[in-house]
C-alpha cells in the first residue's frame, strides 16, 4: 500500500470520528449509516467477502434474499458502531448506564471476587467499546491487544482513542503475552476479540461448520494464569443503546496435557462464538475473510 494510500486512510479515520463526535447520535448514525450503504452498493469485491463469511453463518439453505438483506444490514451496523465508538467516554458512565441492559453480570463479579484475574473473550459483534466502559464503571478497567495497522500512525491514534473508554491497547507481539500475565496476576481484567487469526500463527478448528484458525491465546493466558475465561457479546440495540451478554464461564480445568487442554478450551470458545454471532448475525462485524478458501462468490 503506497504512503499516500496509507496517510488518506489514516487522515479520514481521524476526521470521521472527529465529525461523529462533534454532531447530535441520531445525525451521526444517519450519516454514517448513508455511507455505509453507498460502500455497500459501490464495492462488489468487499461485499463478496462479507457475504461468503454470513453465508456459513446464516447455513447453506439460507434463501439467497435473507443472505443480501443479512449483508446490507451488516454494513448498516458497521456504521452503527463507529458512530457510537466515536462518542462513547468513560467519564461519564452514568449516561452510558442509562442506556445498557447487563445480563447475568453476576457472572463477571463472581469470576473477579476469586482474585486471579478474568478473561473476556469476544468475537468482533456490536460495540465492545460499550463494554469497556460498562467495565470501568464497575472499577475494572480493561487491558487487550490490537492488530497491527498501517500506517503506524492509525494503530497510535486507536490507542489514544480507547483511553476515552479506559482501554489500554497494547501492539501484538512476543513482550505483551508478559505484561498481560501481570495485568492477571494483581486481579485485573483483559478482553480479547478471538474470533479472527490476525497474526497467522492460530489454531485449527471448526468454526461454524468449516475448518479455520483463531487465536490460542485467550486460552494459553487462562490455563498459564488460573484466571477465569468468560465469553461475553456487547450488541447495539436501536438509538444508542446497548446489551451486554455474559454466557456461562468456561472450563479451564487443567488435565496435564496442556496442549490439549489448550485445544479443548479454544474449542469450546468457539462454540460460544458460535452462538452469540448466529443470534445477531447483522453485527458480526468481519469484512476480511474469516475461513480460507480459494473463491468468494459475489452476493449479487
Amino acid at each position: 500500500m503506497s504512503r499516500a494510500r496509507t496517510r488518506f486512510i489514516y487522515f479520514g479515520y481521524r476526521g470521521a470520528a472527529a465529525f461523529l463526535r462533534a454532531v447530535p447520535g441520531p445525525v451521526g448514525r444517519a450519516c454514517a449509516g448513508a455511507v455505509a450503504l453507498v460502500a455497500w452498493a459501490t464495492g462488489p469485491g468487499r461485499r463478496a467477502v462479507v457475504a461468503s463469511n454470513l453465508r456459513r453463518v446464516l447455513g447453506p439453505d439460507a434463501p439467497p434474499a435473507t443472505l443480501r438483506r443479512t449483508v446490507r444490514r451488516a454494513y448498516v451496523s458497521y456504521a452503527a458502531y463507529w458512530s457510537e465508538a466515536s462518542r462513547l467516554d468513560a467519564r461519564d458512565p452514568a449516561v452510558l448506564g442509562r442506556r445498557v441492559v447487563a445480563r447475568h453480570p453476576e457472572r463477571f463479579h463472581d469470576a473477579l471476587a476469586r482474585g486471579r484475574g478474568l478473561i473476556l473473550v469476544l468475537p468482533h459483534v456490536g460495540c465492545w467499546e460499550a463494554g469497556a466502559v460498562w467495565a470501568a464503571a464497575q472499577g475494572y478497567p480493561l487491558m487487550s491487544v490490537g492488530e497491527a495497522l498501517e500506517p503506524p500512525e492509525l494503530f497510535d491514534w486507536f490507542v489514544e482513542t480507547r483511553k476515552r473508554v479506559e482501554l489500554t491497547m497494547l501492539p501484538p507481539g512476543p513482550a505483551t503475552t508478559a505484561q498481560l500475565l501481570d495485568h492477571l496476576r494483581v486481579g485485573k481484567a483483559l478482553a480479547l476479540a478471538a474470533d479472527r487469526d490476525v497474526v497467522g500463527d492460530g489454531l485449527r478448528t471448526e468454526f461454524f461448520g468449516a475448518v479455520t484458525r483463531v487465536p490460542a491465546g485467550p486460552a494459553v493466558l487462562a490455563l498459564r494464569s488460573g484466571a477465569p475465561m468468560l465469553p461475553v457479546a456487547i450488541y447495539l440495540e436501536p438509538r444508542g443503546r446497548f446489551t451486554i451478554d455474559f454466557p456461562p464461564e468456561l472450563d479451564t480445568t487443567r488435565t496435564g496435557n496442556f496442549r490439549s487442554d489448550v485445544a479443548r478450551l479454544t474449542r469450546d470458545m468457539v462454540a460460544a462464538f458460535e452462538q452469540m454471532i448466529a443470534s445477531r448475525p447483522e453485527q458480526w462485524h468481519v469484512f476480511q475473510p474469516a475461513w480460507p478458501r480459494d473463491d468468494a462468490e459475489a452476493d449479487g
